[in-house]
Order: structure tokens, then sequence, then C-alpha cells
């Protein structure tokens, strides 16, 4: 095997052990209740839902409407998507934390369908 081919199957095997790393719940919460999150993305708390643990509900404020609709959307996406990685059949709900009403509205799939502005 040359120099290239093995450095080829290196890189595949670790592309597969970074895709298979899941995080754990617990973790997801902390990162979107840090103080950094909450700072940049106006998160104002995460928490899974007491009813359904497949249910992670995202409160945003402030400093979600402050962010282009185009960052809105991408990090619904990606919370969505680290959720899913993490709990089976993973859902994500955003809300307007002062109204308690879904800023975000995923369609089947995962797919994004619309971002509110500020209420």
């Amino acid at each position: 095997m040359t120099a290239r081919a093995a450095l080829a199957v290196g890189l595949v095997a670790l592309a597969g052990a970074v895709s298979a790393h899941v995080v754990a719940p617990e973790a997801i919460l902390a990162d979107l209740n840090s103080a950094e999150t909450r700072a940049t993305q106006g998160v104002v708390r995460a928490e899974r839902s007491p009813h359904n643990a497949r249910l992670l509900v995202v409160r945003v404020g402030p400093g979600w409407y402050a962010l282009s609709a185009a960052s809105r959307q991408a990090l619904a996406r990606q919370w969505l998507a680290d959720w899913r990685r993490s709990v089976q059949a993973g859902i994500v709900a955003v809300l307007d934390a002062r109204r308690d009403t879904p800023v975000v509205q995923f369609r089947p799939g995962g797919v994004i369908g619309r971002v509110s502005g500020p209420p």
C-alpha cells in the first residue's frame, strides 16, 4: 500500500469515528444554556421536555431576533441535527421566551419552513 493510499484509508477511518461520535443530551443542554450561547445566539433557556424526552425546547429572546433570518435558520437546523444525533427521533421546538409561541416552523424531515421575526 502506498503512503497516499494509507493516508486516504486513515482519513476515511477518522471521518467515520468523528461522525459516529454522539454528544450526550446533557452536553447539548449545557452548551445551549451557557453564557456564551445566551449572548451570541439569543437563547434564554433550553430544556428537555418533562412530558416528552424526545423534545428539546429552546426559548429565545431579543438576541435571537437581532440575528439575520439566515443565521436563525442555520442555528435551528444545527440544533435539530445535533439533537437528532443525540436522541433517537429527537424533535426541537424553538419558542419566543415571552410569549411561549413557536418562532421556527419545522416541516417533516426536519426541513425548516419558516423562521419568524420579532413578535
